[in-house]
């Protein structure tokens, strides 16, 4: 609905000229008719530029959850680290029984386990955070320069399509 009311704004300011450019040169109808095309396009495009930047916030979305994984992977393997290390410690510093060794060893080797698993689970976020980068939409460049476009002259057909096309959008011209 809002695309309509920008479309009949936009022919509001542009109609009138195109009204007194029945008594004008031709280049002047031509340029009138060029701002109509300009607005045109720029409103069709308006939706296209609104879908993408939306499906790039729900890749960004989904992209910032797999960093937030990675981040709580890298605190785990952190915490096993230091759970190593203190077993590792006490197994040096005191005369553990042999059950005690027992357990000690075994804790090490649920860390490395648990290490390898969050290898894997490493290597899968990668490459999903990899996917989602190449999913994302580049942003249009912008022009440098406005683009101008030569003045042509309208033939009678081409100007007679030009109305054609303003009644098929229900604007009558005088």
């Amino acid at each position: 609905m809002s695309y309509r009311l920008a479309l009949v704004a936009t022919l509001l300011v542009i109609i009138p000229n195109l009204a007194q450019a029945q008594d004008t040169p031709a280049e002047q109808r031509v340029a009138a008719l060029d701002r109509l095309e300009q607005a045109h396009h720029s409103l069709s495009e308006a939706p296209k530029e609104r879908a993408r930047a939306k499906a790039n916030a729900s890749i960004m979305q989904e992209y910032n959850a797999v960093e937030e994984g990675l981040l709580e992977l890298d605190d785990q393997r952190t915490a096993i680290y230091l759970s190593v290390k203190q077993d590792i410690n006490r197994i040096l510093e005191a005369e553990l029984t042999q059950e005690s060794r027992k357990i000690a060893l075994s804790r090490a080797h649920d860390a490395v386990e648990g290490l390898a698993s969050l290898e894997k689970k490493e290597v899968e976020l990668e490459k999903s955070r990899a996917e989602l980068a190449k999913k994302l939409q580049p942003e249009p460049e912008p022009l440098d320069e406005p683009t101008v476009r030569p003045v042509r002259v309208l033939n009678e057909a081409q100007e007679a399509a030009a109305k054609a096309l303003l009644e098929k959008l229900e604007i009558v011209m005088p």
